[in-house]
């Protein structure tokens, strides 16, 4: 990628040259915008630990097929880590007829059942900690998993009526991990390996787990240093490269920071992020506005780290929760381009899976698991879903009562007014949006000049030549990458 023109220039562009996937020539391609989704971690953190020339087993990662699937029927698995990613391997074992798994870990970290998870992400506004903690209760006492609100991460005020959940990784998210604990299919071991022997991993608290054939490695994911290289970057300045508005660029953030939960994963907020980074760079003015009161002081900023091997792309959630806080302040109006995301969401989640089909097809693979388990030999007697209808009322009692909204399990009513003047009866007004919006015919034609920019100096215009679509569609298409 060579940058062509300053930094500031309202001009500047881009020009890439692009090779393709499947062989040939390459070829330059001028864009005015780069709009960047790495990812993340794309390189497994690589862990060497005494003794694994000796183990004679097999000492794998637990990504890109490095697992042999085919070889684990009966065998007793490690699995180092416990982020998300170790519970999905866990639980990939175990489908696999794995004789146990043993998930060793030195500190062991929430999970989430799939009730919690589906109400979390069916509310209309965000479910308070508290609430999802005691949503988790049910299923962490039916698998002796220990009290939620006494975990590491969790940090609760006296009462328990205030808490923020701070973990490296996000939940882990299945009602099978609660349930293979039951069945005596997986073994937390909450210490670390200290060196291994054949077929033995002994552990630094003095355990030693035998019979042991195939060690799986979830220790965390890296960056990759080849974005910052790409972007001839050395730090992100709130969502863009080097401090560049016209390349932002967004990851699965690391980690969890939370009191109050929107969802447990990527959608919402990417979904927000592009409507706010297509709206400044629409109306490059509105951005203008921003710059001049000082947004790019404000930005929290995130360099690399060589010692740690962390590319400065890679930032964790607080950052970018940071980084959306400060911008959406200076500009109200980027706030009020996803206010009609709660009503969504709720309506969507209750006709797309009401309460009742949920909960029928929670129940339906919790007994398709437990008769999987007896047929690898598991003796346990019937384990009911520790989850019901009634509970499920409850908790939608509990979160009226704690957010001020009137919501039921039966979804939204079909006369039922819109969520949104409610929300904004919870959330606040925006006096500063208000006034926008009286003005916003004549502010909006006043932004209308600034409409297209991006595609000056970009190879769009020959799309425009060739193409039947008209061209303020085209432009729209464009902007959003499709």
């Amino acid at each position: 990628m060579d940058i062509v023109g300053d930094k500031d220039s309202h001009d500047r562009y881009y020009k890439l040259s692009v090779h393709p996937v499947e062989g040939g020539d390459a070829r330059e391609v001028n864009v005015s915008l780069i709009y960047n989704y790495p990812g993340c971690m794309t390189r497994n953190r690589i862990i060497d630990y005494p003794g694994e020339d000796v183990f004679e087993g097999h000492v794998a990662y637990g990504m890109n097929d490095d697992c042999p699937y085919g070889e684990l029927k009966g065998q007793n698995i490690a699995i180092l880590g416990n982020g998300a990613f170790a519970v999905e391997n866990a639980r990939t074992c175990v489908e696999h007829a794995a004789n146990k798994v043993y998930l060793l870990t030195r500190r062991k970290n929430l999970a989430s059942p799939r009730v919690p998870c589906w109400f979390v992400h069916q509310g209309p506004y965000p479910t308070p900690g508290k609430l999802v903690l005691d949503m988790f209760k049910p299923m962490y006492e039916l698998a002796d998993f220990g009290d939620p609100w006494d975990y590491w991460s969790v940090h609760a005020s006296s009462d328990r009526t205030k808490v923020s959940i701070v973990q490296n990784s996000r939940f882990g998210i299945g009602d099978v991990t609660f349930l293979m604990v039951m069945y005596g299919k997986l073994e937390y071991v909450q210490d670390t390996v200290k060196r291994l022997t054949k077929h033995t991993v002994h552990t630094t608290g003095g355990l030693k787990l035998e019979g042991v054939t195939v060690i799986l490695k979830s220790l965390g994911l890296l960056g990759d240093w080849a974005v910052d290289r790409l972007h001839k970057m050395t730090q992100m300045v709130g969502m863009y490269c080097d401090g560049d508005w016209r390349r932002p660029l967004l990851i699965d953030a690391i980690g969890m920071n939370a009191a109050n939960f929107t969802t447990f994963s990527t959608g919402i907020g990417s979904h927000g992020f592009v409507l706010s980074q297509k709206y400044l760079h629409d109306y490059p003015s509105e951005f203008y506005r921003m710059q001049g009161m000082g947004l790019m002081k404000q930005l929290p900023k995130n360099t690399a780290d060589k010692e740690l091997d962390k590319p400065a792309y890679v930032f964790d959630v607080k950052y970018s929760m940071s980084a959306s806080i400060i911008a959406e302040t200076m500009n109200p109006r980027l706030g009020q381009l996803t206010r009609n995301d709660p009503e969504y969401k709720f309506r969507m989640y209750h006709a797309a899976h009401p309460t009742d089909y949920y909960l029928e097809q929670c129940m339906a693979d919790w007994d398709n698991y437990q008769k999987m388990f007896k047929e690898q030999g598991c003796e346990r007697e019937y384990v009911k879903y520790p989850y019901t209808r009634d509970m499920i009322e409850g908790y939608f009692k509990e979160y009226c009562a704690m957010t001020g909204l009137s919501v039921s399990a039966d979804g939204p009513a079909p006369n039922a007014p819109p969520l949104t003047d409610c929300l904004e009866t919870v959330l606040g007004a925006l006096p500063a949006w208000a006034e926008d919006k009286r003005n916003l015919e004549g502010m909006d034609q006043n932004l209308l000049k600034d409409r297209g920019w991006w595609s000056q100096r970009s190879n769009g215009h020959e799309l425009f030549r060739q193409s039947e679509v008209p061209p303020d569609e085209l432009s729209h298409q464009l902007a959003l990458g499709s």
